[in-house]
């Protein structure tokens, strides 16, 4: 039997400590549970909102009046496909980084460079996490989902993902529309280890013949741990911004205004600038507005500062934008969902 309760706040249930009333929470530990209160909300007309650690939402102020589901779907097994490859299954409320360090100490290759990246496995698809050169569609398998609207389970294969930068089929089309119960990742048993992005390659100490998983995760959590602010100190979501995409042609004209520009070539063709770089040439690093600041060790992660409300990060989050704009005529995208 479901236990719904009403008005539950939801700050304690995000990484910025930030959110109103729900006017209906409930939490779900297994599949049948999820489509009983699908099924609960839909008879009540409710709007569902599912939430597995809050680590990349701003909740409104106001809160939320339809359903919020906590997802406590947990397990992890693995099945071995054939010399080369093992396909890890998670239950979509385990944590990324359980997930990741099961993984990297059996000493499977491929979830290594996206370490330390807070959320749940459940949660990773909806983003299409990214992190070192590498991205959760590199190694994804499938994921089993819940229609809202048919109480039907659905399996999604990686062509039917519609995978793109920080973005996915479950980010657009069929935002609201399902609850990902499961997820299965295809890990490598032969070493491939990706070291080129970034100063990555020169944190490892090791021969890359001698390397494993491990060493590989250990080095990047070190890079980010001296970067990132912790949540429970600073109520932060990481990145609150894309790495934009531009042209050439656009980036030539600002080289030649930045000779220090950060940037990375991409296949595409297109130039990808740190929006970090952005925040920080823009004079934001380290800045406040409100009870809501820019970290000064990372420009990129906006956080509460202590008492910050949705509509102080919305509105430094719009002021940086503009900035942003105005000086690069680059458009900032949020990476965090904004409700």
């Amino acid at each position: 039997m479901l236990n719904i309760k009403e008005n539950k706040l939801l700050a304690p249930y995000t990484s910025f400590n930030i959110g109103g009333l729900a006017k209906y929470f409930v939490e779900v530990n297994d599949e049948y549970e999820a489509k009983e209160a699908i099924s609960w909300a839909k008879h009540k007309n409710l709007e569902i909102l599912i939430i597995g650690q809050g680590s990349n939402m701003l909740l409104a102020d106001e809160g939320f009046s339809g359903l919020v589901i906590k997802n406590n779907i947990k397990g992890i097994k693995e099945e071995r496909v054939d010399n080369n490859y093992i396909i890890v299954e998670a239950g979509s409320g385990e944590t990324w980084n359980d997930v990741l360090k099961y993984s990297v100490n059996k000493k499977y290759w491929g979830l290594e460079n996206l370490s330390y990246i807070p959320g749940t496995i459940g949660a990773a698809p909806v983003q299409n996490i990214g992190a070192y050169g590498v991205e959760l569609k590199d190694v994804f398998y499938s994921l089993r989902a819940i229609n809202f609207d048919s109480l039907e389970t659905e399996i999604f294969e990686t062509h039917e993902c519609n995978f793109a930068y920080r973005s996915s089929i479950f980010k657009k089309q069929l935002k609201n529309k399902v609850f990902i119960t499961v997820v299965s990742l295809k890990l490598s048993l032969e070493a491939k280890p990706q070291l080129n992005y970034g100063s990555l390659g020169d944190v490892i100490k090791k021969d890359i013949y001698e390397l494993e998983p491990l060493d590989i995760s250990k080095a990047i959590i070190e890079i980010r741990k001296s970067k990132l602010p912790e949540p429970e100190e600073w109520g932060n979501s990481g990145s609150f911004f894309q790495n934009p995409e531009i042209s050439k042609k656009h980036f030539e004209k600002l080289k030649e205004k930045y000779p220090d520009i950060k940037y990375y070539n991409l296949d595409s063709g297109l130039i990808k600038v740190p929006a970090a770089w952005l925040i920080e040439k823009a004079g934001w690093k380290g800045k406040s507005l409100g009870k809501a600041g820019v970290w000064g060790k990372q420009a990129l992660i906006l956080i509460n500062l202590g008492g910050a409300t949705a509509q102080d990060l919305k509105k430094l989050a719009e002021t940086i934008m503009d900035d942003v704009k105005e000086k690069f005529d680059i458009e900032l995208v949020p990476e965090v969902n904004i409700y």
